[in-house]
């Protein structure tokens, strides 16, 4: 019997008509599963010769990546697939193929690709790889700025490389070139020094050129400091745009200062669209690695609802870290929240030490609130001579409240002294009797040109001879002033909530570091210093406080 040809046994057999209509549909459901099982393998693969990567690059000689990827180069394809579908460690496995070499052709150009891709994402070794290729000019043109930037966003996530390239950036930018050397020397005058921004930058702005170099070059220094020029228009076109253009340059850097500049100018919308959450951010960037300044905006806004949530409990944490480090300001708005209780359990007494603090640091605010708790009693012993000197403290800055205060309670004490009981002892005890000093009403000390002198006329005791003044009224010491202050609206509560609304203003035009000035303005500075003052015949000294009330002590008012 003949053996079946093998030709009968590859005829071919009939579909079934139903496996011809189901087939198609089998294939699209199972590719994709097969697909998946691939990707997943690849996802896993670029993850674990990351970390390898990762731990061998901080441990190892860094000159041997080369050999090292090349051990792993069976995985490009793998890399390249998991790089494909948008996963970060794929995309930078698969960039460092390229920049090496390893498993692919070298191209340096193509590597900065893929890790730009993964440093959108947010991912750290992505971030440090970009940032090292921006810093060093590999595979893409060098820019110092660009790539501080990248390894400052990895060092942040707690990438140790990044750390480490940070330090060495910085010690490289500083001895980088002479227009570099200017711009630090600069920004230290400019941060330290005494003179307003402008003022500096108008007597320095030939050092501009070097300034902007500096700045193209990457220095954070320079950046500052061209920034200034086009926020001013000193030397530049006035340009806030640019002046924030720069800043944000120093502050992705990390320097603190800028993201709290940066910060303001989004809450502001000066030289950038309004964003309250872009300020909040920067803002806290800043106030959580120690700026007290963003400590007490970032208070406020919580305080107010500004931008977050309204949290007055967190108002007051913000506030207490300003207020340790010796910022007046957190100082100021501490010791309120914790006269009025907001956010924080009630305590005048620990309120007012706070207030202490940043009144003999000459906030003006937390001075007139001094001056009004000595005058009302309020949490203190009534001290109207302690409630006039931080009066007059404030009123000199400008604080207009203060002014005004600061005139009612002098007509009280004069009033009393005028209307105190006269006295039969004869001239011999007289002269062993003592009064307040009228030239420096008992504070024992005069204020001239913003400089506390001994007071001349008692020697700086607070007191003299009561035959010494004339005419005398008294042979017996001069009672204590009653306290009974014409009624004021600026009292206790009341004064606290006004201020505090006056006190949110701030100015994100304004140098953070170098506080501005206040002008030293008189009760009278409306008034004009045209001619000599007739009360004190130009001698600006007053008959009861250090002060004559009507120049303000100028010796000068407007003519009529």
């Amino acid at each position: 019997m003949p053996l079946p040809s093998p030709a009968n046994h590859r005829k071919k057999l009939p579909m079934k008509p139903t496996a011809r209509f189901f087939l198609p549909y089998f294939l699209c459901l199972a590719l994709p599963l097969f697909s998946g099982c691939g990707s997943k393998a690849a996802i896993e693969t670029a993850r674990n010769d990351l970390r390898d990567f990762s731990n061998y690059t901080s441990e190892g000689d860094s000159a041997n990546l080369r050999d090292y990827l090349n051990t792993k180069k069976g995985n490009v394809k793998l890399w390249k697939k998991a790089a494909k579908k948008g996963i970060p460690e794929g995309q930078v496995m698969f960039g460092l193929s390229y920049f090496y070499g390893a498993g692919s052709r070298e191209n340096k150009a193509e590597a900065v690709k893929w890790f730009q891709k993964a440093a959108e994402q947010g991912h750290a070794e992505g971030q440090y790889q970009l940032g090292r290729c921006y810093f060093f000019g590999e595979g893409i043109s060098e820019d110092k700025g660009e790539g501080v930037k990248w390894i400052f966003r990895a060092k942040e996530q707690g990438h140790q490389r990044a750390d480490a390239l940070m330090q060495i950036a910085k010690e490289g930018s500083r001895a980088d070139t002479p227009d570099v050397a200017i711009a630090k020397r600069d920004y230290r005058d400019f941060r330290d020094g005494t003179m307003q921004p402008p003022e500096y930058l108008a007597a320095t702005k030939g050092n501009s050129s070097a300034w902007k170099r500096a700045a193209e070059g990457g220095n954070p220094e320079g950046q500052i400091l061209i920034g200034w020029c086009y926020s001013l228009g000193i030397g530049v076109p006035l340009d806030s745009v640019e002046a924030v253009k720069w800043w944000r340059k120093a502050a992705e850097q990390g320097n603190i200062e800028m993201q709290f500049v940066l910060g303001l100018h989004y809450a502001a919308g000066i030289g950038v669209p309004e964003d309250m959450t872009e300020a909040i951010n920067w803002l806290r960037k800043a106030a959580e690695r120690g700026s007290s300044d963003a400590q007490v905006t970032l208070g406020d806004f919580y305080s107010r609802g500004l931008g977050v949530r309204k949290d007055v409990t967190e108002a007051v944490e913000w506030f207490r870290k300003a207020a340790e480090q010796g910022n007046a300001g957190g100082q100021y708005r501490l010791g309120s929240c914790y006269v009025d209780g907001l956010g924080i359990q009630k305590n005048q007494t620990e309120g007012i030490k706070w207030w202490h603090k940043a009144a003999e640091q000459g906030n003006s605010n937390a001075q007139l609130m001094l001056g009004i708790l000595y005058a009302t009693g309020e949490g203190v012993a009534k001290n109207e001579l302690e409630a006039a000197g931080w009066f007059r403290k404030a009123a000199e800055q400008g604080n207009e409240d203060a002014a005004l205060f600061l005139r009612e309670i002098e007509k009280a004490v004069a009033t009393t002294r005028s209307t105190a009981p006269t006295s039969t002892a004869t001239s011999q005890q007289s002269s062993t009797q003592r009064v307040t000093c009228r030239e420096c009403f008992g504070s024992g000390r005069w204020e001239v040109a913003g400089t506390s002198i001994q007071c001349p006329t008692c020697n700086g005791t607070g007191s003299v001879a009561a035959s010494s003044v004339a005419p005398v009224r008294s042979a017996t010491p001069a009672p204590a002033p009653s306290g009974n202050l014409t009624p004021n609206p600026w009292t206790g509560s009341a004064a606290r909530a006004q201020q505090a609304s006056r006190d949110a203003v701030f100015q994100p035009q304004l140098h953070p570091f170098v506080q501005p000035r206040q002008p030293t303005r008189t009760v009278n500075e409306n008034l004009g210093l045209e001619e000599r003052c007739n009360a004190c015949q130009g001698t600006g000294r007053g008959a009861i406080s250090g002060r004559c009330n009507i120049c303000g002590g100028s010796g000068r008012i407007q003519r009529r």
